[in-house]
């Protein structure tokens, strides 16, 4: 949407101050709330029809009016408001540009808004990125704040060359102190605010996760490409940080460790490695507590039994046989079980009538 930004002290802006002048000069008291009537509707005009700044003849003749045209486009010459050049032999009038006075978004700043917006939603470009970088900041260091609109810390995007096709090479995270700054600097930026190599061990904090969820399956995809762990999944970037954290403990080596455990002797862990409580087993769990405040109670031997007791018991045409796994449990392979056929003539009566 198309904008025009009044600045706070565009009512003392030296421009007015010589329409007063003229206005005393002449004693006309209307001339100067005439001047800035006609310079805010030019101002409009050029922001909603993205002209830059730039009125046409035609333009100033249909927002002045016929009568008064030519004298308020002369006025509006003499205290600087606009500039009168020729385009193609067309009168044109130039408006002043000046942040300090009135703002207008040209076309081109439009452009480039709208190609960050779009760039914000493609999961092409902002999933490698996220990936490649986490959240520091390519130009400092330092981590950014996902969502602070105010300080320097915020996190934003930099393209390295915003009129050329946006690619991940040139799409980077930045803070916004970095970002500005090197915006400021111009031609000066690759010297004094030079690009860092990508995190060796990037940081993936919960709103660039939130962020990723997004496009959770592409997440997947890419990463699977790339060989890299997923930050949605936590076993994966756990497994990289801690390996020996990510190894699983069968249910067999649970139950021998149950078995081999007594008061006296505690848990049989090795020393250095990290502590995993054994939570398969409310019985478990609490006498191990008991033995660790060196009560009576319950002797080791009663440990094992409850265990061994507490485990479910197998179906009738499962026994005596290997433990079967989760797969079989869900896949029939001796037949319809009793009370089954009966079920699907039902179904397929339903369907027919």
């Amino acid at each position: 949407m198309a904008w025009v930004r009044v600045s706070d002290t565009f009512n003392e802006a030296p421009e007015w101050m010589r329409a007063y002048e003229l206005a005393a000069e002449r004693g006309d008291d209307r001339l100067v709330s005439e001047l800035k009537g006609a310079a805010s509707a030019l101002f409009t005009h050029s922001a909603q029809q993205w002209t830059d700044y730039k009125i046409t003849y035609g333009a100033a003749v249909r927002h002045i009016g016929i009568s008064r045209v030519e004298p308020v486009l002369q006025d509006l010459i003499t205290i600087g408001i606009i500039t009168e050049v020729e385009s193609e032999g067309e009168r044109q009038f130039v408006l002043v540009e000046r942040e300090s006075f009135v703002h207008v978004i040209r076309s081109d700043a439009k452009s480039k808004a709208t190609k960050r917006r779009n760039d914000q939603n493609r999961a092409g470009l902002q999933v490698p990125v996220m990936l490649r970088d986490g959240d520091q900041c390519r130009y400092c260091g330092d981590e950014v704040v996902w969502g602070d609109k105010k300080s320097d810390r915020g996190r934003e995007y930099d393209h390295r060359d915003i009129d050329a096709p946006t690619t991940p090479d040139n799409y980077v995270t930045a803070c916004r102190g970095c970002n500005q700054l090197r915006h400021e600097l111009g031609e000066r930026a690759e010297e004094e605010l030079p690009l860092l190599d990508p995190p060796e061990s990037p940081m993936y904090g919960p709103e660039l996760r939130k962020k990723l969820s997004r496009w959770e399956g592409f997440v997947a995809r890419w990463c699977k490409k790339e060989g890299l762990p997923n930050p949605l999944i936590a076993d994966e970037v756990e497994a990289q940080d801690n390996p020996a954290a990510s190894r699983a403990v069968t249910p067999s080596q649970e139950e021998k460790t149950v078995r081999a455990t007594s008061p006296a002797a505690g848990p049989s862990q090795e020393p250095g490695k990290p502590q995993f409580p054994n939570t398969d087993s409310h019985g478990q769990v609490e006498s191990e507590g008991r033995a660790a405040k060196g009560s009576s109670r319950q002797p080791a031997e009663t440990i094992q039994v409850n265990v061994v007791q507490s485990l479910p018991a197998l179906p009738a045409h499962h026994a005596g046989g290997a433990p079967q796994g989760r797969k079989a449990s869900h896949v029939r392979d001796a037949g319809p079980a009793k009370g089954a056929e009966p079920f699907a003539r039902r179904r397929r009566r339903r369907r027919r009538n």
